[in-house]
């Protein structure tokens, strides 16, 4: 989450961001994933194999190195991951259907301006990034007429979404935003890895006015880099 955000607390990214195996195990311990196999892996209640497939496009970034450090951290505390790479567009095709993933890896863009187009925050039927309880969204979009409705912290997420969209004042979003995005926090819909990342771009000397600072955010809302005033570039001639 970006600090420049309405409603932002440093403790809404820092939320379970600590490395702490000793208390992901007792978490896991807790809720019933005592038993192991012979490899050390967590066995589900019904004495099978736990396992996660972590679906990925190769596409913005060294995402098959991402999921096999996490599959790493993982396994310390027994959770067996197996990444699965796959073209963009059957991952989209998989991310869209919204009940055939269990876990998939996308960029976290549109968090400059979330509350304009909140994939993040809130559990909702999508492509890239992949669906999220995408039964709940279809549940919410139709009155209740299709999907599968949903428990009361994602209804509670859609009702808060309503809020900020008609608040009637910079006050109220800022109390609704607050109270969506802790609500987001606590639930953990999404797993930001790394977040504020630079955006690198290598700019020839001769090519002029292309600003350089974090003021200049990279984002699909803002249409980067449309949102540096590209008009105003221009090659210096010799």
């Amino acid at each position: 989450m970006l600090p420049s955000v309405v409603g932002y607390k440093p403790e809404f990214s820092e939320a379970w961001a600590q490395y702490d195996p000793e208390l992901a195990n007792q978490m896991l311990d807790d809720i019933g994933l005592t038993a192991r196999d012979g490899e050390g892996f967590r066995l589900r209640p019904d004495g099978e194999q736990l396992t996660i497939n972590c679906e990925y496009a190769p596409v913005f970034g060294p995402w098959a190195a991402v999921t096999e450090m996490v599959a790493a951290y993982w396994a310390d505390v027994g959770v067996r991951m197996f990444p699965k790479e796959e073209s963009r567009t059957l991952f989209s095709e998989r991310g869209t259907e919204g009940t055939v993933q269990d876990m998939s890896i996308w960029a976290m863009d549109r968090c400059a301006h979330p509350l304009l187009d909140p994939l993040y925050w809130m559990p909702r039927r999508g492509g890239t990034p992949a669906s999220v309880g995408a039964l709940y969204w279809d549940w919410w979009n139709s009155d209740g007429a299709n999907g599968e409705e949903p428990p009361p912290e994602v209804l509670k997420s859609y009702e808060l979404y309503e809020a900020c969209k008609t608040a009637k004042s910079d006050e109220e979003l800022q109390g609704y935003s607050e109270e969506l995005f802790a609500l987001n926090a606590d639930q953990i819909w999404f797993i930001g890895v790394v977040g504020l990342l630079p955006h690198i771009g290598v700019v020839k000397n001769n090519f002029r006015n292309v600003p350089d600072g974090p003021e200049n955010v990279s984002d699909w809302l803002c249409l980067s880099p449309g949102n540096t005033t590209i008009e105003q570039y221009f090659i210096e001639e010799a």
